[in-house]
């Protein structure tokens, strides 16, 4: 079986079939049917499986509406949040999927004109719109993380929709705001552009993203001073301004070897910064600027202020090189940056565990990258 098409044996899917468990058992049983079938259970492996089977229940759902196909769906939506329980919210791998599936399900309901769950609810069995609307309510619970969501049982979930007159109203335009400023999507939906003109429901913060709000607004830059020493100012005087800045940084080699120097100088440890979340968030950025490299180059008339702040500083500047080539030479120049990351301590391989799979994955016809995945394979202990 393919890796990006493997699901869930039937022993571990019958884990998460019980209705009367909480899902946090049901995860554990999960767990432990992966053990005792040697299945591999490496975190990203196993949260590709839990997606794949959760999509084709979700396909099931629509032809074999069930309590039991309910109950895999919602502790597979649960098992991918708690796999990422720890990670910010606007970092969680996981969060397209989950802002699609609430989209995908206000189109459904409304071509059904149906506002309220259907009494066959809790006799005989939920209908598609049940589960539907069900699972719809519990990615919320997740979007806001409510920590009763582990201890609900499925059958528990779906009874207190039943009760309900509609689903409760939530706003998803803050997370659609969110992968547009983590530039996983390029704008918000033409339905969202007239929203996000007036405010919006703000989501519940984690405490890693409350420490990251901003405190103020950037300072005019000084055109006498480099845009290192910029930087660098603003690190003492206002660090979470310059962190957002060093994320963004545009994929050169000046930039490589900035963000080299403040670990080697110990700047990130003597301002009290986390250094490896900075190159750890500074990668996953690179690895946009990568992908977008290789789509046609945008009009003069299209936007392509892609490439992050000008030398750090200022407005965005163009990716100025498209296509195959261009590419590649930027995925060898980051492969080279993460290796020596890595290898110096500045940089822990595991916190890297999905962005060394999807390089290894997407770009294996670059050579430099075919054999970056065997270095890599040893750091991750696979």
């Amino acid at each position: 079986m393919s890796f990006m098409t493997a699901t869930l044996t039937a022993a571990e899917i019958n884990a998460l079939s019980d209705p009367t468990k909480s899902n946090d058992d049901a995860i554990r049983d999960l767990d432990a049917a992966s053990h005792s079938f040697s299945v591999d259970v490496a975190p990203f492996f196993q949260s590709i499986r839990v997606k794949n089977t959760l999509d084709a229940y979700v396909e099931r759902a629509k032809l074999e509406p069930s309590l039991q196909v309910l109950v895999v769906i919602l502790n597979c939506e649960y098992k991918l949040w708690k796999a990422h329980e720890e990670i910010s919210m606007r970092h969680k791998p996981y969060l397209t999927h989950w802002v699609e599936a609430l989209m995908k399900t206000n189109e459904e309901s409304a071509k059904e004109h149906v506002d309220t769950l259907t009494s066959s609810g809790t006799k005989a069995g939920p209908s598609t719109a049940d589960i539907r609307k069900t699972r719809a309510r519990y990615i919320t619970v997740l979007l806001s993380e409510e920590p009763s969501s582990s201890q609900a049982t499925p059958q528990t979930i779906l009874a207190k929709l039943h009760d309900e007159d509609a689903l409760a109203a939530f706003d998803p335009l803050p997370y659609m705001q969110m992968l547009v400023e983590e530039e996983v999507w390029d704008k918000l939906p033409e339905s969202q552009v007239r929203a996000s003109e007036r405010p919006a429901q703000k989501p519940i913060p984690t405490a890693k993203e409350k420490k990251s709000l901003h405190k103020g607004q950037a300072q005019e830059v000084d055109s006498s001073q480099s845009w290192d020493d910029v930087i660098l100012r603003k690190l003492k005087e206002e660090p979470e301004q310059a962190v957002q800045e060093l994320e963004h940084l545009p994929l050169e080699i000046p930039s490589l070897d900035f963000l080299t120097k403040l670990h080697v100088n110990r700047t990130f440890e003597d301002l009290g910064i986390d250094g490896q979340d900075v190159t750890l968030h500074y990668i996953q950025h690179a690895l946009r600027l990568i992908e977008k490299m290789e789509a046609p180059p945008p009009t003069s008339q299209q936007d392509t202020t892609t490439n992050g702040p000008t030398n750090g500083v200022g407005n965005g500047i163009p990716i100025v090189e498209y296509g195959k080539e261009a590419q590649s030479r930027a995925v060898i120049i980051l492969l080279l940056f993460i290796k020596s990351s890595i290898s110096k301590g500045f940089l822990e391989a595991t916190s890297l565990f999905f962005e060394l799979q999807e390089i290894c994955v997407r770009y294996v016809w670059i050579k430099e990258v075919r054999d970056f995945r065997a270095w890599a394979q040893g750091q991750l202990g696979n």
